[in-house]
């Protein structure tokens, strides 16, 4: 049918250099090393912040584990809406509800605000897992797909290394996890326009031979 000649036609397979060469690589970079910033801190401080906060380890070690389950529901929904929708607007929806929730987090106050940062924050995050690859997919093609992957796998790394670092830092100067917690929830809203912004690039056709 000419419906599936036209997606086959717009289909590209670019290499890791012409990729790096367009702007959305690098507002992809940016966006999503901002959003790994989180889950980073989290997998680190999650359970010392909700002892700290006078809440019981059996407690938070719960928060985590419900964290964890219902980040599957993510992974499965946000990647088969990523399979018939924009990516890129999935992908900032899933973003959105991140920073969302994280902010929840962040700024806790009672037992019951540990519910809709779970609702908001964990099956976004599980999301964001299959819409990576997807949307490099989408933009760049499948020839070069895991070399560029693993460049912006390796951007992101350097960062997550830093997160729990930095929150570190923060609380021994402060004594506080909330100064950190707010940071990372900020740099996920910060992901948001920038992923907003990295639209699909064109690239040139290739000369009939």
């Amino acid at each position: 049918p000419a419906e599936a000649k036209g997606k086959k036609a717009a289909e590209v397979n670019v290499g890791v250099r012409e990729a790096l060469k367009t702007r959305s690589f690098w507002l992809l970079s940016a966006g999503l090393t901002a959003a790994i910033l989180a889950p980073q801190a989290l997998s680190t401080f999650q359970i010392p912040y909700l002892v700290s906060l006078n809440f019981t380890t059996a407690f938070a070690g719960l928060v985590v584990s419900a964290m964890a389950i219902i980040s599957t529901a993510g992974r499965l929904g946000f990647g088969w809406l990523g399979d018939y929708k924009d990516k890129r607007k999935v992908l900032v929806a899933t973003l959105t509800l991140e920073a969302a929730g994280l902010f929840f987090l962040a700024n806790l106050r009672a037992a019951w605000m540990i519910i809709p940062y779970l609702v908001l924050y964990s099956p976004a995050w599980g999301g964001t897992v299959p819409l990576r690859p997807g949307i490099l997919a989408d933009y760049y093609g499948r020839k070069s797909l895991g070399a560029i992957q693993g460049v912006l796998m390796a951007v992101m790394t350097v960062a997550g290394v830093l997160a729990p670092i930095g929150v570190g830092v923060v609380f021994d100067i402060s004594g506080s996890y909330r100064i950190g917690f707010f940071a990372v929830a900020a740099m996920a809203a910060l992901a948001v326009p920038l992923v907003l912004l990295a639209r699909r690039p064109t690239f040139n056709a290739p000369a009939p031979d």
